[in-house]
C-alpha cells in the first residue's frame, strides 16, 4: 500500500494507474492460475472418491469449487483492507502444514490421517496465539480463554504441535506406501508416454 502511495503522490495520474492497471492484472492472473490448478486437483481425485467419471459431472464439481474457493477469498478480502496481514495468515497455514507435507516425501509411515491431524492442530495452536484482528475479533465471541497473542508463539507454535502430532501419527497410525511406486506412476514432463501419446477410443 505505501508503494501505490508513493506513486500517487509523485507520479503523474496517467502513470498511477497504469501501474494500477498493471498489478490488477497481474494479481487476477496469479489468482487465476490458482483457481485452475485447486479445480484441477479436486477434479482428479474426484473419480477416486466417488467412482464418477462422465465429463459433465467433473466440469460441474470444478465450476463449483472454482465458486466455492472465490466467494472465500472475497469474504476474507472484505475483512481488511491490509494486504500484509493476509500474507501472515497464508504464512501461518504455510507453517501448519509445512512438516506434515515435507514429512510424506520421505516417509513411508506417515499416512493420511497423521498428516491431517498435524497439520489440524497446528493450525488450531497457530490461530488461537495469532495477535492480528483478522482472526482475532472473531475468537474472542467464543466462551473460550485465549492465549496471550504474539506471532512468535503463533508460528512456533504451529510448526512445534504440527511436528509432534505428525510424529505420533506416524508411530500410532502408520501407513504403507511404496515410496518405490512414484519412479513408475508418475514420469517426467519430457518424456515420452508409454503409449506414444496416442489417443485411442475404447
Amino acid at each position: 500500500m505505501a508503494y501505490f502511495g508513493l506513486i500517487q503522490e509523485t507520479l503523474p495520474s496517467w502513470v498511477a494507474l497504469a501501474v494500477a492497471l498493471l498489478a490488477l492484472l497481474l494479481v487476477v492472473s496469479t489468482v487465476d492460475t490458482l483457481f485452475n490448478a485447486l479445480a484441477s486437483i479436486v477434479t482428479a481425485d474426484l473419480p477416486r472418491l466417488t467412482g464418477a467419471e462422465d465429463t459433465a459431472t467433473l466440469t460441474a464439481v470444478a465450476r463449483g469449487f472454482t465458486a466455492v474457493v472465490a466467494a472465500g477469498a472475497v469474504a476474507v478480502s472484505l475483512q481488511t483492507t491490509s494486504v500484509l496481514d493476509l500474507f501472515f495468515l497464508a504464512d501461518l497455514l504455510a507453517a501448519a502444514v509445512m512438516v506434515p507435507l515435507l514429512l510424506g516425501l520421505y516417509s513411508e509411515r506417515h499416512g493420511q490421517a497423521g498428516a491431517l491431524a498435524g497439520g489440524v492442530s497446528g493450525l488450531v495452536v497457530g490461530v488461537a496465539y495469532f495477535p492480528l484482528p483478522l482472526v482475532r475479533g472473531p475468537l474472542s465471541a467464543l466462551p473460550l480463554p485465549l492465549p496471550t497473542p504474539g506471532f512468535l508463539y503463533a508460528f512456533l507454535g504451529a510448526a512445534f504441535v504440527s511436528t509432534i502430532v505428525s510424529a505420533l501419527g506416524v508411530a500410532l497410525l502408520p501407513d504403507d506406501f511404496d515410496l518405490g511406486r512414484l519412479s513408475t506412476e508418475i514420469r517426467r514432463l519430457g518424456a515420452p508416454a508409454a503409449d506414444g501419446g496416442e489417443v485411442t477410443e475404447e
